[in-house]
């Protein structure tokens, strides 16, 4: 039995070379082998570097335009949380390659203020929407800023942090939050995984066995909001976190659902074995991700 029993599946999907796919998953296992182990903060930090300085070079070859290609997920996304955006101001942390900023920025939505923050500060299109655009440059994890803002969000950011990472990024997260501010998190939940390039050994997403490149931290309903009521945040809500179901939060943008709904499901044996016991072309159909709002009432 191959090695890789679903690295052709995961090539027709992605368009990635079948040996490319594999020379990905070694470089990112052989980093998420060395930083679960590495005691050094600062030695952590390089291992990060070069990692994603390598991925970026890896995925920004110029016949692929990615920005331009995730703009309308991005502004998918912008518009589930409409109701917590608008007239409101922004920090993107780990924003990447500025695609939601920008995305939100010509979504239509109302902001008062767009700020990202990433090792490396993305150059946005020269226009309208690319001007709206202010960045931080900092390290994302370990970081200070001279305001506060009204909402922060963690798109598909958490998961990349090292567990001997996390009480000081929720700290620097925190302190860039205004009381009664929001932090909106979209997250790869644990038991629907594995959601990076571990895909190639199994692309079930029905939890069979951890992520090991570079999520390293997927996560849960539960471990989540635990993380977060220890700095002070409270009022958890979720949107429709079925994966297969998204649209749906696309024509309901307002719907808000107590997240501790989907805590208590994950913590049923009998709702978890049921959920990814419901598989359609291979993968489970109600695979859920982690989709947090949360309210900061007072920093601790």
């Amino acid at each position: 039995m191959s090695a890789f029993p679903y690295i052709d599946t995961i090539s027709k999907r992605s368009g990635i070379p079948v040996d490319k796919l594999q020379e990905i998953y070694e470089m990112e296992h052989k980093f998420y082998v060395e930083i679960m182990s590495e005691p050094s903060f600062e030695a952590r930090q390089k291992l990060y570097e070069f990692v994603y300085r390598r991925i970026h070079e890896i995925f920004s070859s110029p016949a692929k335009n990615y920005f331009e290609d995730r703009i309308p997920i991005k502004t998918r996304i912008a518009k589930q949380f409409r109701r917590e955006l608008e007239n409101k101001s922004l920090l993107d942390v780990g924003c990447g390659d500025g695609t939601f900023l920008y995305a939100l920025a010509a979504s239509g939505i109302q902001t008062r203020e767009l700020f990202g923050l990433d090792i490396k500060a993305p150059s946005f299109p020269d226009d309208q929407y690319g001007s709206k655009i202010n960045c931080f440059q900092r390290n994302i994890i370990r970081f200070e800023i001279d305001r506060k803002f009204d909402n922060l969000i963690l798109d598909n950011v958490y998961e990349h942090i090292a567990p001997q990472d996390k009480s000081i990024f929720l700290d620097s997260i925190t302190a860039a939050l205004k009381t009664n501010s929001q932090l909106i998190m979209v997250i790869p939940h644990r038991y629907f995984g594995p959601t990076d390039f571990t895909t190639i050994i199994d692309g079930s997403f029905r939890g069979k066995i951890p992520a090991q490149c570079v999520h390293l931290n997927e996560t849960t309903f539960t471990d989540v909001m635990n993380d977060l009521k220890s700095r002070g945040f409270d009022d958890f809500k979720t949107t429709i976190p079925f994966i297969a179901f998204s649209s749906i939060r696309n024509w309901f943008p307002s719907v808000r659902i107590p997240a501790s709904l989907f805590a208590g499901l994950e913590n049923s044996r009998f709702w978890m074995w049921l959920f990814r016991s419901v598989v359609f072309r291979g993968k489970c159909l109600f695979r859920m991700e982690v989709i947090i709002i949360a309210t900061l009432k007072a920093s601790k």
